[in-house]
């Protein structure tokens, strides 16, 4: 037996109607929610197209397309306040850290080219380990 699917699941025309039944709702719940009217904004358009991804898996007997559509904005507002969050510890451990000197760059530099030279050359890793004077006697 098939199950019955929301008629804004595969009708672009209803799922129009939807939109604009439910865009004030929903914006009022993220704005309640959320300060930055640029990021209410951007979520209301995330809840939406959420909506059209996942339209197929409403089914009309288990509630209202109202709660259904709620919960929809729930799990968008939490999936992005995580984001942010990961954002934000991110930002933290980065600011904490020294910045590179030139002295820095200048290792890292040789560490490149040293691994460049031993996928190039057989010999590269006796290359890098030797001191200065010796890397002249390895040549590829």
């Amino acid at each position: 037996m098939r199950r019955k699917q929301a008629e804004f699941a595969t009708d672009s025309v209803a799922f129009e109607a939807f939109y604009r039944r439910h865009v004030e709702e929903i914006t009022r719940f993220l704005a309640r929610r959320i300060d930055d009217p640029h990021a209410v904004a951007d979520l209301v358009a995330d809840v939406f197209l959420a909506v059209m991804e996942t339209a197929h898996t409403y089914r009309p007997g288990r509630g209202s397309e109202v709660a259904w559509l709620y919960g929809v904005a729930r799990n968008t507002l939490s999936a992005e306040r995580r984001r942010t969050l990961r954002e934000s510890q991110l930002t933290d451990r980065v600011s904490r850290r020294r910045p590179l000197d030139s002295d820095d760059i200048a290792r890292m530099e040789e560490r490149i080219a040293g691994a460049a030279l031993s996928v190039a050359c057989p010999w590269g890793r006796r290359w890098w380990g030797s001191p200065p004077r010796r890397r002249s006697r390895y040549r590829c």
